[in-house]
């Protein structure tokens, strides 16, 4: 049976554990998040998205051509 990787809650888990995609850690419904149990690889996994996403919306931006007016 595994439990809760959260030090102060230790919660076994019977029927649905989360791997965090971050610290590769077991969680409890409750703790999830990043946030809720204060995940040690929480800034290098937001950049890690944040430059993922700028990737994309450059990959996906409308390029606008100027247009010359007579």
């Amino acid at each position: 049976m595994t439990r809760c990787s959260l030090k102060s809650c230790r919660k076994k888990i019977i029927f649905l554990t989360i791997d965090c995609s971050a610290c590769n850690m077991k969680f409890c419904a409750k703790h999830r998040l990043l946030e809720d149990h204060n995940c040690i690889k929480y800034e290098e996994y937001v950049d890690k998205k944040i430059k993922q996403n700028e990737k994309i919306l450059k990959e996906q931006a409308t390029i606008r051509k100027k247009v010359d007016t007579i």
